[in-house]
C-alpha cells in the first residue's frame, strides 16, 4: 500500500474521530423512535449498548435475564428484540 493511501487513512480516520466526539453524526442520524428490548445478563453491556442506542433516538427497555424479558413482552410491544446467545435461562 502506498504512503500516500496510508497518509489518507489515518486523515479520514481522524476526521471521523472528531465528528463522533462533536457529536455531529448523532445530528446526522435521523431519530427513530422504535422500540427495542435488549436481553444481556452483563449489567456493563446492559448499560452501555442501552445508551449508545438512545443516543440513536431508540426506545430501549432492558432485562438481564431470559424470564424477565418474557415478561416484559407480555406487557408491552417491541420492535425488535436484541439478545445475547450466551444468556442462561
Amino acid at each position: 500500500m502506498s504512503t500516500s493511501i496510508k497518509a489518507n487513512r489515518r486523515q479520514n480516520s481522524s476526521a471521523l474521530s472528531e465528528r463522533l466526539s462533536s457529536g455531529l453524526v448523532h445530528k446526522l442520524v435521523p431519530r427513530i423512535h422504535k422500540r427495542i428490548l435488549f436481553v444481556d445478563d452483563e449489567p456493563a453491556v446492559r448499560t452501555t449498548l442501552a445508551l449508545i442506542l438512545r443516543r440513536y433516538g431508540f426506545i430501549v427497555t432492558v432485562a438481564s435475564t431470559v424470564a424477565e424479558a418474557l415478561e416484559k413482552i407480555k406487557i408491552e410491544e417491541f420492535d425488535l428484540l436484541l439478545s445475547d446467545l450466551n444468556i442462561e435461562r
